[in-house]
């Protein structure tokens, strides 16, 4: 007579259907700083130095995507006391936006917003021709308020800074063609200094992938030195522990930049290859606006 297997619960359903897929990455702070000291193309360091983010972008600590996937999996939100629970290994994981805010180093002030906006009119004055005219080379009369911003049309600091924000901010993985309202917005406040909420962004995102499987793990590094604090090993040492992907030089010659007497040019692009980056571009907003919205339906 065969033994009936054990219903499993909805946490063991929603892990069997949560991506592995874990995502973390880091800044060569010191490349950058060598460039910065002589090229003000780079200056943007210094922004990001003195807005407070450096703890999260130097943020290198190993993590095991088994974990990750744990962490999330178990992951509940309390709305009202502003943090996340989890469980991992049969400890329970408190994460508050105070604990966030010790551990990079930042403030809980400023503007209070998610990764899945998709107008910059909902953020009090804002809206994307005020912000992407400030990020843009040359200002337009016309710019759609848009999530799918290329950022092709960005000059080398702002493309650098979004493929930054895009890798350790909001922690996407993927494409960095595009630049989504909320990374316009978090691009904005950088160069303007103008304070956001970063423990509340980051919190936000945790509890959205916790109820959306199909998205990439972020902050997996972050995940782990929470885990550490806790007094939970983070690593199980199998031959799958992982370290962050490094932003660093050789980013920039994958963007398509190269040096030349002391600052980076964009490479020229033969008529086919233009072609070839406008139809990539196309396909990866089609892309995304489909994710949109079927997180929306979710």
């Amino acid at each position: 007579m065969s033994r009936l297997k054990r219903p499993r619960t909805t946490v063991e359903k929603r892990k069997n259907k949560m991506g592995s897929s874990s995502s973390s990455e880091v800044l060569n702070i010191t490349f950058f700083e060598e460039q910065q000291q002589n090229n003000p193309q780079f200056d943007f360091i210094q922004l990001l130095n003195s807005f407070g983010l450096y703890k999260l972008l130097k943020l290198n600590k190993k993590y095991n995507p088994n974990v990750i996937r744990l962490f999330y999996s178990n992951l509940k939100w309390y709305k009202d006391s502003k943090c996340v629970m989890s469980e991992v290994r049969g400890k329970p994981i408190v994460v508050s936006e105070a604990e966030v805010a010790k551990l990079l180093g930042v403030d809980t002030m400023g503007y209070k917003f998610d990764d899945l906006i998709h107008s910059l009119n909902k953020l009090g004055h804002y809206n994307s021709h005020t912000v992407c005219n400030f990020l843009l080379p040359e200002p337009q009369e016309h710019i759609l308020d848009t999530t799918n911003f290329a950022a092709s049309n960005f000059g080398f600091s702002n493309r650098v800074l979004h493929y930054i924000v895009q890798g350790c901010i909001t922690n996407k993985q993927g494409n960095h063609s595009y630049a989504s309202a909320s990374e316009q917005f978090v691009m904005y406040c950088i160069n303007t200094q103008d304070p956001f909420n970063l423990p509340h962004f980051i919190l936000e995102k945790m509890q959205r992938i916790a109820r959306n499987t199909g998205l990439a793990l972020s902050y997996a590094s972050l995940i782990s030195l929470i885990l550490e604090k806790q007094g939970v090993d983070p690593l199980l040492r199998d031959g799958n522990d992982e370290k962050p992907d490094v932003i660093d030089e050789t980013t920039l010659y994958n963007m398509r930049f190269e040096p030349y007497q002391g600052h980076w040019y964009a490479k020229q692009m033969t008529k086919a290859q233009k072609k070839a980056r406008t139809q990539k571009e196309k396909a990866a907003g089609a892309q995304k606006a489909r994710e949109e919205e079927t997180e929306l339906d979710g």
